[in-house]
């Protein structure tokens, strides 16, 4: 029988400290264990994939679809501790969970009492990084694009002070605006929760300003969970950092001529993963920090007013201080990603265009590519692997413009691989043509 009494669940959302507190969680796996608090499956991958199956969706991994069963893996494994008292989950896509995948997370894991953790950060800097965030993914919106989405969803909000607001079409985000709300805004977030999990069991951790002392969010989460912070191995790779405004832009343009023209996957590896990450994210200085202009303070200081004072007034624990969801500084003078110019951007696009160069040439292992010549083999139009052939717009999962057809893009790789072979060893009747042809000239 489990030993396993209370469940902690970290529901995110988006861009506040999910991946350090996720970082620092597997980090010290094994020690956590040891210590008796179980983190269900083996490795992170893993641990997505069974938060994907709760909630039924697709999500960019290397698999493009999750198989039914993971999220039964994970709550045998949380059974199967039997040394441990305390479990922790943690994936943000939880903050967009329905009030039937919270139904089922509770009911699978009883009798084990069920907790919530909600990290809530300052918007002021969750809106820029959460741009960043979504050309990261394919898309390719302007900055002025994003912000002027994200300011109308926000005004045409109903201004309560603090009350729930209902999820109604948000659900499948249609805008960019409604997407980010949807997974920011704890009004938004946290009523299907509490149709199953009482108010005193959700936890209101806020994210420290980046004048704080470091190590201050870890320190509050394991307030919640009970575990000693010290005890744990905080130092863990960073990822994600900012990028500058004119990598912003460069990365924005790859988008725009090749995110809808690839498979998912594909762009997830070329773009996102080695582009944006091992390229443009350690490019160092970046250009200029990307900040939310002071103009647009006055109705996000309003939203950010709301949202404190549901989370203060609704019973839950507070972990933190609410002060710190509206108290960046002004910032003055600050340039848009649109006013960068042709001659900011050249540099930038060459290093990453040489870069680029270089890693084919690493991938083929310094060996000269042997298959046909791109205009001899190209790639099919996209319409043909299920793909629009433009960046993927706010309704969409990013990388390819719509979901693929897994069918067409396993043939175009066969399709691929063997135009590969056939350069490398031609035919013996291709072969004999050409001997004869160099005898004939002889």
């Amino acid at each position: 029988m489990t030993s396993v009494s209370k469940v902690y669940v970290h529901v995110g959302p988006f861009k506040s400290g999910t991946t350090f507190i996720q970082g620092v969680l597997y980090n010290n796996r094994d020690r956590l264990a040891a210590n008796g608090v179980v983190l269900p499956r083996e490795t992170w991958p893993e641990h997505i994939r069974s938060v994907v199956d709760l909630l039924r969706r697709q999500t960019k991994l290397r698999a493009p679809v999750v198989s039914d069963g993971e999220w039964d893996v994970l709550v045998e494994e949380v059974q199967a501790a039997t040394d441990a008292s305390t479990a922790v989950i943690s994936m943000e896509f939880l903050c967009t969970a329905s009030s039937e995948a919270v139904a089922r997370l509770v009911g699978s894991l009883a009798p084990a009492e069920v907790h919530v953790i909600y990290t809530a950060r300052d918007l002021v800097k969750v809106i820029p990084s959460a741009w960043q965030t979504v050309l990261r993914t394919g898309h390719a919106p302007s900055w002025d694009e994003w912000l002027a989405s994200v300011r109308t969803v926000a005004q045409e909000a109903p201004a309560a002070s603090g009350g729930v607001l209902q999820a109604v079409g948000f659900g499948r985000a249609k805008t960019w605006g409604s997407k980010l709300w949807r997974q920011q805004d704890p009004r938004q977030v946290l009523p299907a929760w509490l149709e199953h999990v009482p108010a005193d069991r959700v936890h209101v951790v806020t994210v420290p300003p980046s004048s704080a002392v470091p190590g201050q969010l870890w320190e509050r989460f394991c307030s919640v969970v009970g575990m000693d912070p010290g005890a744990y191995d905080t130092e863990v790779p960073r990822s994600n950092a900012s990028l500058g405004g004119v990598e912003c832009e460069v990365l924005r343009g790859v988008n725009m001529g090749a995110a809808g023209r690839i498979p998912g996957d594909v762009y997830g590896d070329l773009v996102k993963r080695f582009v944006a990450r091992e390229v443009l994210e350690r490019r160092h200085p970046q250009s200029y920090p990307l900040v939310l202009p002071d103009e647009e303070r006055t109705w996000l200081s309003a939203r950010s007013v709301q949202a404190a004072a549901f989370l203060g007034g609704s019973g839950f624990q507070l972990y933190g201080d609410l002060g710190e969801l509206d108290s960046t500084p002004l910032a003055g003078e600050v340039r848009r990603p649109g006013e960068v110019s042709d001659a900011e951007l050249l540099p930038v696009v060459q290093e990453t265009l040489a870069e680029v160069v270089v890693e084919m040439a690493r991938r083929q292992g310094l060996r000269p590519f042997q298959g046909p010549r791109s205009h001899e083999a190209p790639l099919p139009r996209p319409e043909e692997l299920g793909l629009t052939g433009n960046p993927p717009g706010p309704g969409s999962r990013g990388g390819s413009g719509k979901a693929a057809s897994g069918a067409n893009v396993k043939a175009a790789r066969r399709a691929a691989r063997q135009a590969v072979k056939q350069q490398a060893h031609p035919a013996k009747r291709k072969g004999k043509k050409r001997a004869g042809a160099k005898g004939a000239s002889t």
